[in-house]
């Protein structure tokens, strides 16, 4: 069980959804598709990443100020427009009232440097605010975007081009190679913990699966009216 700001009851480590369920995290607003953490009562949910995202951190996109993670957005629309993706965004923000300066969760989790092995040949590096460039990977235009961009060849993509959706899932299905996040400790300390958490669960899971074949074979010896559970 785990505690967390943005919710009064404690928060339960569960299981990858099932393949009928769809769940969104109540942070990042990405699907879940791994173990996480919720409260069944509230249909609560959040990813172990957004769960253990520290309060308050240094990214290099905003050196002048620290980032402070709020569970909603401050302003009189009740939304924020990320600054690193230029999209609006309704739950947790990381957020520097001063300048209002806003990121979501997903982007401010970016690695800072990383290999598409399918895309181009070197490794490319988050670059923030170019103010025109126009995408080699979906060719429309962006302005002041983040990006992943390699200046010896002036090859740029997308965010969501670099890293297709849910931003949270598997980065080697998704094509990508090596990553870097650029010695933010914060973000390294969050994946080495989730690393440890998902290991975990995945321990549980193998008991419950061997418990269960060890009662399904007790439910060939025994008779109807004999049980024994081993969960």
């Amino acid at each position: 069980m785990m505690n967390h700001f943005s919710h009064p009851h404690e928060l339960q480590l569960l299981e990858v959804p099932a393949i009928h369920e769809k769940l969104n995290c109540n942070a990042c607003e990405q699907q879940i598709l791994e173990p996480y953490h919720g409260c069944r009562k509230c249909q609560y949910w959040l990813h172990s990443n957004c769960l253990n995202f520290p309060r308050s951190i240094q990214h290099p996109s905003h050196p002048s100020h620290p980032l402070t993670l709020l569970q909603n957005p401050t302003y009189s629309s009740r939304s924020f427009f990320c600054n690193a993706c230029t999209s609006v965004g309704n739950n947790f923000t990381l957020s520097c009232a001063h300048c209002e300066f806003d990121l979501h969760l997903k982007c401010a989790s970016l690695p800072n440097s990383l290999l598409l092995d399918k895309l181009h040949p070197h490794r490319l590096n988050l670059t923030f605010n170019i103010p025109e460039f126009i995408c080699d990977v979906c060719r429309s235009v962006m302005n002041n975007q983040w990006l992943y961009y390699c200046q010896g060849c002036d090859f740029g993509t997308h965010l969501e081009c670099a890293i297709p959706k849910p931003w949270n899932h598997n980065l080697e299905e998704a094509g990508i190679g090596e990553t870097s996040t650029g010695g933010i400790p914060e973000v390294e300390a969050i994946w080495k913990m989730n690393e440890l958490q998902e290991q975990i669960c995945a321990a549980q899971m193998a008991a419950r699966i061997q418990a269960r074949g060890r009662q399904n074979a007790l439910d060939l010896l025994d008779p109807p009216e004999t049980k024994y559970y081993y969960y």
